[in-house]
């Protein structure tokens, strides 16, 4: 069973011609209770009787801020920052009844239960910078954003890069490179598995070339390596 709670609001200011800024802030909890048992053939060494029963839930509550410059009708600068502080509760628990040969050769049952309680607070920061320029026939945006997370405890940088050329007023070549960094969510624990502590950010590189065509009614052709 999933459960979720959650809003937001929007504020969108234009400040003058050249300025815009947009503000997010959010807030919310999201929950999930699973339950299960079964009953298997008995097997030596093999589960026999099994209940689980795990609870979890996390809160999260945070803000955005993201300006837009234009400095010049060819150029626009686009910077901001994000904070947002997550909580978590897990409550575990697993029963299993095995059975296994005694000393004396008898089949047996051994009963494991396994039970984890853990409450989990981080918090996770993000500051960002992009500049997108036009020059003749070919569009340029270089970017870089830097992320920090309490959980477990690290800080990645993650650079961007995207360059479109139009070949015709309906065709472009676009191609685009970068590095992107994905950490583990609060509410993510494998704990039934026996993890307890919050898994490194997985990272990813990046690089597409792609060449895009633009039909009639708002439809595009995309050709992607």
């Amino acid at each position: 069973n999933w459960s979720s709670t959650y809003g937001w609001v929007t504020w969108d200011a234009d400040i003058g011609r050249r300025l815009s800024a947009r503000t997010l802030v959010q807030i919310g909890r999201v929950g999930s209770l699973r339950e299960g048992g079964g009953e298997d053939s008995p097997a030596i060494g093999t589960p026999e009787l099994m209940a689980v029963r795990d609870d979890r839930g996390f809160d999260f509550f945070g803000a955005r801020e993201e300006v837009a410059v234009e400095l010049t009708p060819n150029l626009m600068v686009r910077f901001g920052g994000e904070a947002k502080r997550t909580r978590a509760d897990y409550d575990y628990f697993a029963w299993t009844a095995t059975a296994f040969l005694d000393v004396d050769g008898m089949a047996r049952l051994r009963v494991d239960t396994m039970q984890v309680a853990l409450a989990p607070r981080g918090d996770r920061t993000a500051a960002f910078v992009a500049a997108r320029g036009r020059k003749g026939g070919v569009t340029a945006e270089v970017g870089l954003r830097y992320d920090r997370t309490t959980l477990p405890g690290e800080s990645h940088a993650a650079p961007r890069i995207e360059v479109a050329y139009a070949i015709t007023p309906a065709t472009s070549l676009r191609a685009s490179a970068g590095r992107y960094y994905q950490s583990q969510k609060v509410g993510a624990l494998q704990v039934g598995d026996g993890q307890t502590l919050y898994s490194p950010a997985e990272r990813s590189d990046l690089m597409a070339v792609a060449l895009e065509r633009r039909l009639g009614s708002g439809a595009k052709l995309r050709l992607e390596a």
